[in-house]
């Protein structure tokens, strides 16, 4: 009687091995921001062929359904369609910094920003200086601190700009304020 031997795929590995190599491979990339050398190693495959591999891997219709699939599953669950995406780069673009103040000037809480300044906001550092009475006892609240770091305006503009194909990218570099273009792109002649 012979004895059958399951299918076998590269290197000697059974092709169900292979496949849970490719699922690892496919959460891996996904995982790291798209980085294929990183995740092939993360995956178990050897690191000095990590970056051919996962080239070869990218190409394998198998992969590039799965990533797809896994990909449009991410973009369902936290709602990140062209629009929602727009919505939060023109929420900094058009940020305002009078909107984080009352008419008094004094600063608002967070609670009554509206939606488009707070997304603006990338992050918050509040401090509360607490002091004893002179008997010692109790701790009272004696000052709050809050400062809010806005996101790169910048950035948020010069995004909008490429999306809009109002600049190509490399002809023109908006930064600290000033912009720098080409002499193609300024027409000098």
């Amino acid at each position: 009687m012979v004895k059958r031997v399951a299918p076998t795929a590269k290197h000697g590995r059974t092709k169900g091995a292979a496949a849970v190599k490719r699922a690892l491979f496919c959460s891996a990339y996904l995982a790291n921001g798209r980085k294929p050398k990183q995740a092939a190693i993360s995956a178990g495959y050897p690191a000095k062929s990590a970056a051919n591999t996962a080239y070869k891997l990218l190409r394998e219709p198998r992969v590039m359904e799965i990533v797809k699939a896994k990909t449009e599953v991410a973009i369902a669950k936290f709602d990140m369609t062209a629009e929602s995406v727009l919505r939060e780069l023109a929420a900094i673009v058009h940020f305002d910094p009078r909107k984080l103040l009352n008419e008094d000037g004094t600063p608002k809480a967070l609670s009554e920003l509206d939606d488009a300044t707070a997304a603006a906001i990338q992050g918050i550092d509040i401090y509360i200086e607490k002091s004893k009475h002179e008997d010692g006892s109790e701790v009272t609240e004696s000052a709050q601190t809050v400062k809010y770091k806005m996101a790169d305006k910048n950035s948020a503009i010069q995004k909008a700009m490429l999306y809009f194909n109002l600049l190509k990218e490399g002809n023109i570099n908006i930064n600290a304020g000033k912009v720098y273009c080409s002499s193609e792109e300024l027409k000098l002649g």
